[in-house]
């Protein structure tokens, strides 16, 4: 197995792109609620950053990672915003919509 083979199994301590080890001060945890925890990780290598979500069960671990322009505190920044709600989306479609008659 090679290196990036072994970060498909490793998705939180390596880099999924070039599976470089994340040294510890750029594996940050950003929230822990409960189960889930949510990470910041940034690559020394590629500098590529990641945002990961994982959830603890009795029967299972879930990992899910997605790739970010954002650094940590950034993530922090977002993550204590209000949400978009569906009557957001929908003010901001009308006004487009009213701009381009």
């Amino acid at each position: 197995m090679n290196a990036n083979d072994r970060a498909l199994f490793d998705p939180v301590t390596r880099c999924p792109f070039c599976a470089v080890a994340y040294d510890g001060e750029r594996l940050r945890t950003l929230k822990k609620d409960g189960r889930r925890e949510t990470l910041h990780a940034t690559c020394l290598q590629c500098l590529r950053a990641m945002f990961y979500t994982i959830e603890r069960s009795e029967q299972n671990i879930s990992c899910v990672g997605i790739f970010t322009d954002c650094d940590a505190q950034d993530a922090l920044r977002f993550m204590d915003r209000k949400r978009i709600s569906l009557d957001d989306v929908l003010s901001v479609h009308l006004a487009l919509e009213k701009m381009t008659k």
